[in-house]
Formats: C-alpha cells, sequence, structure tokens
C-alpha cells in the first residue's frame, strides 16, 4: 500500500479538521519530517517517505510508538515500536523520500518480555539517544526500559526510574539530552521528569496523558513540557495542555480523543478508534491541516 501523507494551507482563523485513514505510526512520521511552514505558503507539500517504512510487524499488529534522533553518520534515524508483537524497526538516513536504508522487524527478547510482570512486553512512548539506544514507556507493565543498539536490541532492562510509575500508566515519553519526560494515561494524569535512574512528578493534570514533548513554542521563548490530554477521564474535548504553566492550548476538537503523538512543533495526532486527525498548534492558533489519500 502507498500512502501519500499532503499538507495543505491552513489559515490561522481556521479550525478544520483532517480525517486520516491511516495507522498512527504512518502519520507520526510528519512530526520529524515535515519542516515548519508559515500559514500563507499556498504550495501544498507531499511526502511518501511512509510508503517505505512497514505498516504492521507481519503478524497483524500496528506500530505505535516513535521515537527519532538526528546523527552525524547515519542522518535522522527513526524507531518504530510495536504495541501487540514486541519490537521495532529502524529506519536510517530518513528524509521525505524514504529510508536510505532500513532494518528488518527487530524482535524484543523474549525471556526479557517473559520476566515482565505481566510476562509480555507492551512498548508505547519510544525515544532513541545519540548511540542509538532504545528507551520505552510500557503502561501496561508500568516500567522505563532500555534495549541497547550494541545488543542489536537484545539487552534490555528496566530501569530504576520505574519506581516512580507504581499505581500509574506511562504512556508518553520524551527525551532531552539524558532527561526524561514521561506522561501519564491514567486519570490521575502525572507528568514526570528525571534521568534514568530517579524521576519526579512536576505537574498533575488529572487526565488521560497519552504523548509529551518538550518545546520553547510559546510566547516567552522558554522550554515548556506539553502534553496530549485526551479529555476521557473528565468529559472535555481532547487538547493539548502546558503542563509548566497549566494552561489548556486550544482546540479543533469537541470530543475526547487519544492524541498518540506530540512533537517539539506542537504537531500531533489523534486516534478515536476509527480514524486519525493531525493538526497543528502555532502560537496558540491552528496553523496545519494534514490528509492522507
Amino acid at each position: 500500500m502507498v500512502i501519500e501523507l499532503r499538507v495543505s494551507e491552513l489559515t490561522y482563523a481556521s479550525s478544520r479538521k483532517a480525517v486520516l485513514g491511516s495507522m498512527f505510526a504512518s502519520l507520526a512520521l510528519l512530526l520529524f519530517l515535515v519542516p515548519a511552514m508559515v500559514p500563507d505558503v499556498s504550495a501544498a507539500a507531499v511526502t511518501t517517505l511512509c510508503s517505505s517504512l512497514p505498516n504492521s510487524d507481519g503478524a497483524g499488529g500496528a506500530s505505535f510508538g516513535m521515537g527519532g534522533i538526528k546523527t552525524k553518520a547515519q542522518g535522522l534515524v527513526l524507531a518504530l515500536t510495536s504495541f501487540s508483537f514486541p519490537g521495532l524497526w529502524l529506519c536510517y538516513n530518513a528524509t521525505t523520500s524514504g529510508c536510505g536504508s532500513k532494518s528488518a522487524f527487530i524482535s524484543l527478547p523474549s525471556s526479557f518480555c517473559s520476566s515482565q510482570p505481566t510476562h509480555g512486553c507492551s512498548a508505547s512512548g519510544t525515544a532513541l539517544d545519540k548511540s542509538l539506544n532504545l528507551f520505552y514507556v510500557d503502561a501496561i507493565n508500568a516500567d522505563l526500559v532500555e534495549c541497547t543498539a550494541s545488543s542489536g536490541y537484545q539487552s534490555c532492562k528496566v530501569l530504576p526510574a520505574s519506581s516512580a510509575f507504581s499505581g500509574f500508566e506511562p504512556s508518553g515519553l520524551f527525551l532531552r539530552g539524558s532527561t526524561f519526560f514521561v506522561s501519564d494515561r491514567s486519570c490521575s494524569g502525572k507528568v514526570w521528569n528525571g534521568t534514568s535512574s530517579s524521576l519526579s512528578v512536576i505537574a498533575t493534570v488529572g487526565d488521560q496523558l497519552i504523548s509529551i514533548a518538550v518545546s520553547s513554542k510559546n510566547p516567552s521563548k522558554a522550554l515548556h513540557v506539553y502534553v496530549g490530554d485526551a479529555g476521557a477521564c473528565k468529559g472535555v474535548a481532547a487538547h493539548v495542555v502546558d503542563a509548566t504553566d497549566g494552561k489548556p492550548l486550544p482546540t479543533p476538537f469537541t470530543s475526547s480523543l487519544a492524541i498518540q503523538g506530540l512533537d517539539s512543533s506542537l504537531q500531533f495526532t489523534a486516534f478515536n478508534g476509527a480514524v486519525e486527525i493531525s493538526l497543528r498548534v502555532d502560537r496558540g492558533m491552528f496553523a496545519r491541516e494534514m490528509t492522507v489519500s
């Protein structure tokens, strides 16, 4: 299946929603690859990167998490993690034209997954460091996991910081340098940051926070933590929250939705079980529309 992702013009005043009939991991590639665009750009930009990536793990499961890192030797490297069949793919030298090269599906070690509390691995929020080590949070097992690149991702361990997640459901993951930012998909809506050794709560939103990012896209140009709030626990419309200021951003939604992906440009994807919507919030107004054909 060939998927084209189209970015079309929106005015600041618009709040149109683009219905997307594709899986999260495919759509989320735009979070890394589509450059910032001012609202008066009239030409549509098209990328076909998704057509070069797998859209399932070959056994009926879909990708859920994605992490990316820019490297000197291998350009932009993307990691897509599978939720239902534990493992990942890697895309090297990723551009809007596709992957320079890519891995086969890499299964996580069965010995590690069977040692987890639920006897399985359920990767959600995903990140890579500069050494291409894989980090992910597992909401089912309530832990933060590292799998090393040097072992071919066959050496995995639960990191000590996981002790902060007892009674919660870590879902979103953002890695900035050596600092981890994690969001909680339980109705407690916790937000943590810290190191692989220790995490502390920095905010409590009280709703399902499935995604998280750090961005300076705000009037003060300071780094703030943003989370994708599904709105399901409070019975409100899905929206992005500035967890640093405790303020919600404008939203085009009228009901709860799972905001699965969020990046430093405040681009995000949302999923309601049947369709996907992708928009960008820019200076508090909607500046981008994305569609799939």
